[in-house]
């Protein structure tokens, strides 16, 4: 089995243990609300809307979809309050600041997470999740003509994707996306290129750049709701598509900003015709409805102390404490080898499951020592995709293959702090759910990520390893396995 640590990369030959029975079936410093600051925003610019009074679209929505708490690192507590919208996400990161900015309440960067799938959870912490396949515009059935915000991936810059163009300002705007995201030209249809914007190196279409600058619009740049407020920069070109609205297809412009959509459709009301897109419905569908996890079925392996034995490793051993399961892994002769000790279930062949496990460092307290849960192991111990947790609370994913003389490992999700996991101090759980190719890695309840992976093996069974790249000895603890079926 390949090994790592930021880089490093060595084999060392892995003995297991054997099951020996056989397997039965926040209160803010401020004076004001989170209702009250959310309220304030959005009367700013949808109180008209709602009156009747506004010569233009709904900025947020006419009622709130969700409000609730999310997991930010930088929080207090590492909880935020957010409130959901139709066609946004307001957020107070910093309940402790001045109420009476602007940016007190924020929307986030929306549209770079559902391209990306990177969803952030910390100034600059990160998940990976699936990229979103909502339509980015019109009717999200019933839409072939419009491409998802996944597709849009190779046409945006969203940090880890750049696609920035140079200054085309003055320039015709002729690009039409397909909606499996060919491009191709149209004839021009009297929109131009208006302003570049260095930052993310995209330009701005006139019909948008002539509403962000327009006291129609609804902004209100002298209370600071200005269009880098509410849009933030573009991270994309302005495409013309085929969109399918309310059931009827017409030529739509969309351009991508890292907060929100853009819309331009000349067969609305002169004053309606630059709209939002719903990325608050999207995004809310994203994290909540198609990242959700999979129901668990059947229980197939319940922890029980008994199915576990002491055993000898050529650098450690594993032994039985009460009713908890130890890895003691020592330090190689070897500098270039790498120290392990490795447990599994034999008997079990599944491909959609879920496995967790409880586990806590007892020893050792170094980010170079790790304890991992492992999913379909196959019984010639192939490959297997394992999640892991260090000693200062970092995660890592991973798929690791020892089909071949030399082992591959693809990092699925690479290491990042996980706020409020203590490995020394607490118990904590991993969680690896299996359904098909696709993966959901979750650390003491909250998802880390998941992504979605081919392997070399369909199936296999679930382990459990400790591996030590350190010059000290790594004592871990395990308790609680189990493994269900998933429906």
């Amino acid at each position: 089995m390949m090994v790592r640590r930021r880089g490093l990369r060595a084999s060392v030959a892995l003995v297991a243990t054997f099951l020996l029975n056989g397997l039965v079936g926040f209160a803010p410093a401020s004076a004001i609300t989170p209702d009250e600051a959310f309220e304030n925003v959005w009367r700013s610019t949808d109180a008209a809307v709602a009156s009747g009074s506004a010569g233009y679209s709904w900025f947020w929505g006419p009622e709130v979809r969700d409000q609730r708490s999310e997991y930010y690192v930088e929080s207090p507590g590492s909880q935020r309050i957010v409130r959901y919208y139709d066609k946004s996400r307001m957020e107070i990161t910093h309940p402790d600041g001045d109420p009476s900015t602007i940016w007190y309440v924020t929307n986030g960067l929306l549209t770079v997470e559902l391209v990306s799938g990177r969803h952030q959870t910390g100034d600059s912490a990160r998940e990976l999740l699936v990229p979103s396949t909502a339509k980015v515009a019109g009717d999200q059935t019933g839409n072939p003509g419009t491409p998802s915000y996944a597709q849009f991936a190779a046409y945006a810059t969203t940090g880890n994707t750049p696609a920035s163009v140079g200054n085309r300002t003055g320039q015709a705007v002729t690009d039409f996306l397909s909606g499996d995201a060919t491009l191709s030209s149209i004839a021009p249809r009297g929109v131009s290129f208006a302003s570049y914007q260095a930052a993310t190196g995209h330009n701005i279409a006139d019909v948008f750049w002539n509403w962000a600058n327009s006291p129609d619009s609804g902004l209100r740049p002298d209370q600071g709701v200005d269009w880098l407020y509410v849009l933030g920069y573009p991270i994309s070109e302005p495409y013309w598509v085929e969109a399918t609205v309310a059931g009827t297809p017409r030529i739509v412009l969309v351009q991508l900003f890292q907060r929100r959509v853009l819309t331009y459709d000349t067969s609305n009301p002169a004053a309606y015709r630059v709209e939002f897109g719903n990325i608050g419905q999207h995004y809310y569908s994203w994290l909540y409805e198609s990242n959700a996890l999979p129901d668990e079925g059947g229980l197939v392996y319940g922890w029980d102390i008994a199915d576990w034995t002491d055993a000898s490793f050529p650098y450690g051993e594993a032994f039985v404490v009460g009713d908890t399961y130890h890895h003691r892994v020592e330090v190689p002769d070897d500098p270039q080898a790498v120290a392990a000790v490795f447990s599994y279930l034999p008997g079990i062949d599944l491909r959609n499951l879920s496995a967790s496990i409880k586990v806590r460092f007892v020893s050792g307290e170094s980010e170079y020592a790790e304890a991992c849960l492992m999913v379909r192991l196959p019984e010639a111990l192939t490959d297997d995709y394992a999640f892991c947790l260090n000693a200062v609370g970092e995660t890592l994913a991973l798929h690791e293959d020892n089909s071949g003389e030399l082992s591959v490992l693809d990092t699925l999700l690479d290491y990042a702090v996980r706020a409020g996991t203590n490995p020394t101090d607490d118990w904590n759980e991993l969680q690896i759910y299996a359904m098909d190719d696709h993966l959901w890695f979750v650390i003491n309840g909250v998802l880390a990520g998941d992504v979605r992976h081919t392997s070399i093996s369909t199936s296999g069974t679930v382990g459990f390893y400790t591996i030590n790249f350190d010059t000290v000895p790594v004592e871990v603890e395990w308790a609680d396995m189990t493994v269900h079926y998933l429906e």
